[in-house]
C-alpha cells in the first residue's frame, strides 16, 4: 500500500513521499514539499469539482477555515488511480470541536453564517447541485406512512414495530403535515434566497484548528445550493440529539446566527418546521417497511421505540422554542 501511495503522490502531484501516518480520515504524508493529507473520495468527478469550486470561492472571500484540494498537472482537483479517486490537501492539525463548550459552539454557528454569507454570490459554470426539495420529501414520506399503516391493518400478524406505528403513526403524520404547511406559508423554495448549504455541518466535519483555535470545516461532499435555514435546522437537530438542549438553547443558536446573517420571521418558521418534521422516524419507516423486509430484528424495534420516546421529549423542546421565538 505504501508503494501505491508513493505512486499516487508522484504521478498525480509530482511529490516524493518520505513517510506517512494513517489517520481515521486519510493518510498524513511527509513529502519533499511539506506535510499533506491524502484521502480517498467516493463522490463522482462532477461532485468533487463542484466541492472544490465552493471551497476555493470561500477561501478567496476570506474564509480561513477550509482546506483546498491540490490540482493535478491536468488541472483536476482529484487523481484517479486503480479505480479509486484521491484528493490531496495541506495537512492542518485539528481536534474535534466540543460543541458543549459555549464558546466553541458560538464559533461554529458564526462560521456557518459566514459560509452562507460568502456564498450568496457564488457562480459555477458546471453542473450545479441543488438541495432536496423538502416540501416534496415531506409529502412523499407522509403518503408512504399512510400506505404502511394501511398494509399493517390488513395483515394478520403484527410485530412490535407494527403495533408501535399503529399507535404513534397518526401523530407523526400530523407533524409532517404541519411542517409541510409551515414551509409553504413561509415561502420555502424561493431560489433568490439560496446559498451554499454544507448539508453535513456536524460531527468531525466541524473541527478546531489546534494552533489558532479557529473553526476548521471539512466534509463538503454533500454541499449544494439551498436555503441557509436547512443547515441551521440540522445543526440544532444534531445539537439537541447530542446534548438534549432546551428550546431556549436552540433559540440562542438562532440568535447567534442572526448576529452575522439576517434571519426573518419566515426563516424562523422554516427552521421550526424542519425541526418539527420527524425525520428519524420517517427514515426508519422508509428503510424497514418500503424495502419489503421479511424480518425486523430486535435492534430495529429498539430504534423505533427510542425514536418514539425522543419524539415525546421533543414536544416540550418544540413548544419552548415556539414560545421563545414567537412563532
Amino acid at each position: 500500500m505504501e508503494n501505491s501511495n508513493s505512486v499516487i503522490l508522484s504521478k498525480g502531484y509530482g511529490l516524493k513521499l518520505i513517510s506517512s501516518t494513517r489517520t481515521r480520515t486519510g493518510l498524513v504524508c511527509k513529502t519533499d514539499k511539506g506535510i499533506k493529507e491524502l484521502k480517498k473520495v467516493f463522490s463522482d468527478e462532477k461532485a468533487v469539482i463542484f466541492e472544490d469550486a465552493v471551497k476555493r470561492h470561500l477561501k478567496q472571500r476570506g474564509f480561513r477555515g477550509v482546506g483546498l484540494y491540490e490540482k493535478t498537472p491536468d488541472g483536476t482537483p482529484f487523481f484517479n488511480y486503480e479505480d479509486t479517486r484521491y484528493v490531496l490537501e495541506e495537512y492542518i492539525p485539528c481536534k474535534g470541536a466540543e460543541l458543549t463548550d459555549k464558546k466553541v459552539m458560538k464559533k461554529a454557528v458564526e462560521a456557518l453564517a459566514d459560509i452562507h454569507n460568502l456564498t450568496e454570490d457564488f457562480v459555477f459554470d458546471g453542473e450545479i447541485r441543488q438541495g432536496t426539495d423538502l416540501t416534496e420529501l415531506y409529502g412523499k414520506r407522509k403518503q408512504e406512512l399512510l400506505r404502511i399503516i394501511g398494509r399493517i391493518k390488513k395483515g394478520k400478524t403484527k410485530t412490535n414495530c407494527d403495533r408501535l406505528i399503529l399507535d404513534k403513526g397518526e401523530v407523526f403524520i400530523a407533524r409532517a403535515q404541519k411542517a409541510l404547511d409551515m414551509l409553504c406559508d413561509a415561502g420555502y423554495g424561493d431560489k433568490s434566497k439560496c446559498v451554499i448549504c454544507h448539508n453535513c455541518y456536524k460531527g468531525d466535519n466541524v473541527r478546531l484548528d489546534e494552533e489558532k483555535e479557529d473553526i476548521y470545516v471539512t466534509g463538503f461532499s454533500k454541499c449544494a445550493f439551498d436555503m441557509g435555514t436547512v443547515d441551521v435546522a440540522e445543526f440544532i437537530r444534531r445539537f439537541y440529539k447530542d446534548t438534549a438542549c432546551s428550546g431556549y438553547e436552540a433559540a440562542k443558536i438562532i440568535d447567534i446566527y442572526s448576529l452575522k446573517r439576517a434571519v426573518s420571521k419566515d426563516d424562523i418558521k422554516m427552521i421550526y418546521a424542519m425541526l418539527l418534521y420527524p425525520s428519524k422516524f420517517f427514515k426508519l419507516c422508509n428503510s424497514y417497511y418500503n424495502k419489503r423486509r421479511s424480518f425486523i430484528s430486535g435492534a430495529v424495534e429498539e430504534k423505533f421505540a427510542r425514536c418514539c420516546d425522543v419524539a415525546e421529549r421533543e414536544e416540550l423542546f418544540l413548544k419552548t422554542l415556539c414560545s421563545v421565538m414567537r412563532i
